[in-house]
């Protein structure tokens, strides 16, 4: 028979086991991504030519919240060759990409390149939205509006709303504020 004493000593050393075990397996469940090399696989590949660079981060952040890895292609106007995309796709091999490129025909030549990814086509707004190659089109225009000087829209459930109520999209030069990124961002990650 045990006496009182050893009976309290018993109960701490399984409580100790019993955590133990428990922070074994939640440290397990993290680390098995890059054990495995499951974090390897790029979900979202975004090719842009600067027109996200003002919701790059915004991008990110809000593919990632939803569990993805995300790449970036950054090209210029002049860098749109065949040669280019199918050797960034091809190196990382994403489910779906994002194409931003405001040019019609050099967005037919990144989609014509991708052989096993899932294209998604960002136009600019006032751009048509019918492409054909593209298997999925996201059309911003109705959060961001269309290319001018200090644009201002109302404000969206998850924006801060100033008394006027509603927040700068466009800055002085037409371009895309943090603001007008973010609503961009959010669109996209809700279309991966």
């Amino acid at each position: 028979m045990m006496d009182s004493g050893t009976r309290p000593i018993a109960t701490h050393a399984v409580a100790v086991a019993v955590l133990a075990l428990t922070v074994g397996l939640v440290v397990g469940w993290w680390v098995w991504p890059s054990l495995s090399g499951a974090d390897d696989q790029v979900d979202v590949m975004v090719i842009d030519d600067g027109f996200l660079k003002t919701s790059r981060r915004s991008v990110e952040l809000r593919v990632r919240e939803e569990g993805q890895r995300i790449e970036w292609l950054d090209l210029a106007s002049t860098d749109c060759t065949p040669d280019e995309f199918a050797a960034a796709v091809s190196r990382v091999a994403p489910e779906r990409v994002v194409i931003s490129l405001g040019d019609p025909t050099c967005e037919a030549t990144a989609v014509a390149d991708l052989a096993h990814s899932t294209p998604i086509v960002l136009v600019r707004p006032g751009e048509p939205v019918d492409r054909p190659e593209a298997t999925e089109v996201i059309d911003p225009t109705h959060l961001i509006g269309h290319p001018e000087p200090s644009l201002r829209l109302g404000c969206l459930w998850w924006e801060v709303c100033p008394p006027e109520r509603s927040v700068e999209v466009r800055d002085t030069r037409g371009n895309l504020t943090i603001e007008g990124g973010e609503r961009v961002a959010r669109l996209i990650a809700a279309n991966v």
